[in-house]
């Protein structure tokens, strides 16, 4: 069978194929070809070039409804979890205080118990002396609903604002009653002139439905103990109060910490956590984040490094080293910039100010810039103080911006580093990005220096990991669940290209079993 050229054009609901003939020529360090027509497939029953189209790994692909095909699944699958630790917690609480002699251990006893108005008995409990089932029931309607805790991680900015605005309302309301607790002022605003208890909806005023924040049931909590603790100094020792205030207030971080995961039993999600993905280059590391701040200098270096430039019409060539520093130090405290703005830039060094991008090519309107350290930077006043700052300080605040989810505490390390206070209020409102790159941070550091150096990516790796094999060879392309599969593309988990990968394989295999192995391969990517 003769040597021919495979093309192939990617996309994300389409493949495009084209056999051509070439001549080859092969030296020392490269081979190169000269295309001189398609490939003869008349006997095979078949054009030398098509398309395959196929339904994308997405509902609704394209347009603004755009979801995952697991999406509702998944969903339900989140709720039936909540759900579950729910009554969980709530069991765990009931069990504790069962065992303390706080609650009965009888089911009709307890049933029983429950019909005494809990906020009557959450009130009381700060001023007088309880019964230990009171004092129980009380406790335990603690646990039935703990209240809300922002996490600035969560990625639900807009929705938590509002939920704060009326907590805040709330607050303020409690302070002008002159209520301790949230349980004594809803007790308070649920008896009626007559002076009987209202306890849900029984007139005007109803008790649930309004937004509360943890720390409002965490100190009306001690609180109670405290007041309590006296009265019952047995049933309240030190080991029951530790697995109260655990069972009633624990919450798991948001980040997925290694110290969670080893806690986590190996049925639990979080071990398919894309953060879980071994590194290729370092695998006993896991894929960095790419909110990191080295994930964000090493996709900075590795764009700038790709970027070419052309003058006045004429070949493209790569940027020479005073332009790369001009790109670079623009963009590193840039959210993101168009190709007009790096045109700007280039003006000033004597460049063609109307000269061409090779990646605008691609319908591409810029660059991305580090994300990170454009937010911090817009927080001082001028924004060179940022530069000016020690370098060990930049990296404490840039992980308090990405790892901190308490604003408190982001607000109070911005602030003592000389932020301006009301930037600061704007910034405990961003999320940082919550996805991954294909590295470990110990291989990014390894690659940095190199791509400083001005190296492509591929060429960065070679130097860094000079031993690491080479690709593996295969007469066939194998199943993404293949044993002999790298790592890195059996643990693809976006479903867009998964979808593209699983048809891309059904036409390579189909036209190698037609007209043997491809001398060369080139690949477009949508």
């Amino acid at each position: 069978m003769p040597d021919y050229v495979l093309g192939l054009d990617l996309g994300p609901n389409s493949i495009g194929w084209a056999l051509l003939t070439a001549n080859f020529q092969e030296t020392s360090d490269r081979l190169t070809h000269e295309v001189t027509g398609f490939l003869p497939t008349e006997r095979a029953g078949h054009p030398p070039l098509g398309v395959r189209v196929f339904e994308a790994g997405l509902d609704n692909f394209g347009t603004q409804k755009e979801k995952s095909l697991c999406q509702d699944r998944r969903t339900a699958r989140s709720m039936r979890r909540n759900h579950q630790r729910r009554n969980a917690r709530r069991q765990f609480v009931k069990r504790t205080l069962v065992r303390a002699g706080l609650l009965p251990a009888d089911p009709a006893a307890f049933q029983e118990l429950c019909e005494l108005d809990p906020y009557e008995l959450r009130a009381r409990a700060l001023d007088q002396p309880l019964q230990p089932f009171e004092l129980g029931r009380a406790l335990y309607h603690l646990a039935q609903r703990r209240g809300f805790k922002s996490n600035r991680k969560s990625g639900q900015a807009k929705e938590d604002r509002g939920i704060l605005a009326e907590i805040g309302q709330l607050a303020g309301e409690i302070q002008d009653s002159g209520c301790r607790t949230l349980g004594e002022y809803l007790y308070r605003i649920g008896r009626d002139e007559a002076g009987t208890n209202q306890p849900l909806l029984r007139g005007r005023i109803r008790l649930r439905g309004r937004h509360t924040r943890r720390d409002m049931y965490l100190e009306e909590f001690e609180q109670i103990l405290a007041a309590q603790r006296p009265h019952h100094p047995q049933a309240l020792g030190d080991e029951v109060i530790e697995k109260l205030r655990w069972g009633i207030f624990f919450q798991h971080p948001f980040e997925v910490t290694d110290e969670r995961r080893r806690r986590a039993p190996s049925r639990a999600n979080l071990h398919r956590a894309p953060s879980i993905r071994p590194c290729p280059l370092e695998p006993d590391q896991r894929c960095c984040p790419r909110s990191d701040w080295h994930a964000q200098r090493f996709r900075l270096l590795k764009e700038v490094n790709n970027l070419k430039i052309s003058e006045h019409f004429g070949p493209e060539r790569p940027l020479d080293p005073d332009e790369r520093q001009a790109v670079l130090e623009y963009l590193s405290t840039k959210d993101r910039c168009k190709f007009d703005d790096l045109r700007k830039v280039l003006a000033k060094l004597g460049r063609d100010p109307y000269a061409r991008f090779n990646l605008e090519r691609g319908g591409r309107k810029g660059l991305d810039g580090n994300v990170v350290d454009h937010r911090l930077a817009g927080l001082f006043k001028p924004k060179k103080k940022w530069a000016l700052l020690d370098d060990g300080i930049k990296h404490r605040l840039r992980e308090a911006l990405i790892h901190e989810e308490d604003p408190d505490r982001l607000r109070q390390d911005l602030l003592s580093a000389g932020a301006d206070p009301e930037k600061v209020e704007k910034v405990l409102d961003w999320s940082p990005p919550d996805a991954y790159l294909g590295y470990s941070r110990k291989a990014i550091e390894k690659l940095i220096p190199h791509l400083e150096e001005g190296c492509k990516e591929y060429e960065a790796v070679q130097r860094a990991y000079p031993d690491r094999p080479e690709s593996a060879a295969f007469d066939r392309l194998p199943s993404l669940a293949a044993k002999d599969l790298p790592p890195d593309l059996r643990n693809i988990t976006n479903p867009v290209v998964r979808r593209a990968l699983v048809e891309l394989r059904k036409v390579v295999n189909a036209i190698v079993r037609e007209h043997g192995r491809p001398r060369r391969i080139i690949v477009e990517l949508a």
